[in-house]
């Protein structure tokens, strides 16, 4: 369901200092036209707020961003999330979403990394922090491994992400350039609205 066009390629992914703000960004991002929405476990009730969205925005897909723990993985699941995702990549996490067949994206740096993580199961891949290596950096990748599905994360921005899905990226995750913490802090959701419909038809999205 991840990969389906009918969400889109782009994930709002938003961190936010409390509950109600990343509620209210994730509903801008909405409105906006993106269609996954990434709440990460880092922000206070996070599990809450999920469990909020999929009941307000039955149509989106809800995920849950910042998993470090089994712990984690189940109280999101048990919220509805519908798809998560890790900065890192740890073997146990990994058995643990791939035994439930869970939609897991573990963050991954490396070509040996991102393998590893589909050798082990994950049909998602998270390229994080992908500005390190850029479009240029996963086209590079893919061309000798083109059966990964890199969702590429950190370093995403309007000046980027058409290229690094024409690199072949298969998803692009945007966070602070349009859910900054000091927009969160003003509560621009406006400003979050308007530069995540920006996003959308850039890059051609529905």
């Amino acid at each position: 369901m991840f990969l389906d066009p009918a969400f889109g390629p782009l994930v709002a992914v938003i961190r936010a200092d409390e509950a109600e703000g990343a509620y209210e960004a994730a509903q801008a991002a909405w409105r906006g036209g993106i269609r996954k929405l990434e709440i990460t476990w880092t922000t206070p009730s996070a599990a809450e707020v999920v469990r909020k969205l999929v009941k307000t925005l039955p149509q989106a897909l809800v995920g849950a961003g910042s998993m470090l723990a089994a712990e984690d993985g189940a109280a999101a699941h048990d919220a509805g999330a519908q798809f998560f995702v890790s900065p890192h990549l740890d073997p146990v996490l990994v058995d643990w979403f791939v035994e439930r067949d869970l939609c897991y994206a573990p963050g991954c740096m490396t070509p040996s990394e991102l393998v590893q993580a589909h050798k082990l199961g994950c049909d998602l891949q998270k390229l994080f922090p992908a500005g390190v290596h850029g479009p240029s950096g996963v086209r590079a990748m893919l061309a000798p491994l083109p059966f990964l599905k890199l969702v590429v994360s950190g370093g995403v921005s309007d000046k980027t992400a058409k290229d690094f899905l024409a690199a072949g990226a298969a998803a692009i995750c945007v966070g602070s350039q349009v859910f900054s913490a000091e927009r969160l802090r003003a509560r621009d959701y406006a400003a979050m609205e308007r530069d995540a419909a920006a996003l959308v038809a850039l890059v051609g999205a529905p």
